[in-house]
């Protein structure tokens, strides 16, 4: 099981920026019988911010997916925000910005097109222009800050410059609670010192 909830200073790679996570005796066993961890319990209040810390291998990264709803447990739920994670994932999803530790771009899209394609989706009805373009502005500003180029194709991107489209999109849009995994991976120095300023 993961070693610790670090209220320490963000320094690991696995953080949970939250605002009301809880995991109940959570439990995964992998399809081959293995068990991956047992029992895990953690409630984290409004507010707060905790990393995760553990060896690789110790289940950090499935216990992110468990919280976000994308494994189903095979003991024991996990909640955001009241909900269950598992049997509410998109109104789960609407309360949290998450960058997964392996965030997947098109590569074939620019950077500002991920951005006009992400904001139009997570948006309906009336209000949306003023939404979509409130999205596309902060997302400016934040890639300004993250010293990212909108304007090139993902596919054409470093690693560390899709991290910071991933990091754009999941901070664009205003939510609670932010879920990042692994977040300032392939980041370099001065843009990590940037990344926690934020």
């Amino acid at each position: 099981s993961p070693n610790a909830l670090d209220r320490s200073a963000p320094t690991a790679q696995h953080l949970l920026f939250v605002g009301h996570i809880e995991a109940m005796a959570v439990g995964h066993v992998l399809p081959d019988g293995r068990e991956l961890f047992a029992d895990v319990s953690f409630r984290v209040g409004d507010g707060a911010c905790v990393a995760l810390v553990g060896p690789n291998g110790a289940g950090k990264t499935t216990t992110i997916r468990l919280v976000m709803g994308m494994l189903r447990p095979t003991a024991g739920r996990a909640e955001v925000g009241g909900l269950d994670c598992w049997r509410d994932p998109v109104a789960t999803h609407r309360l949290v910005g998450y960058v997964p530790g392996d965030a997947a771009t098109y590569p074939r899209l620019t950077g500002r097109q991920h951005v006009d394609y992400f904001a139009n989706l997570r948006h309906a009805g009336a209000g949306r222009r003023a939404a979509v373009a409130e999205q596309q502005a902060r997302a400016g500003t934040l890639a300004e800050r993250l010293d990212l180029d909108l304007h090139r194709r993902a596919g054409t991107l470093s690693r560390g410059n899709r991290q910071k489209l991933a990091l754009v999109l999941a901070l664009m849009t205003p939510r609670p609670m932010l879920v990042l995994d692994e977040p300032s991976t392939g980041l370099d120095p001065l843009v990590q010192q940037e990344f926690h300023a934020l």
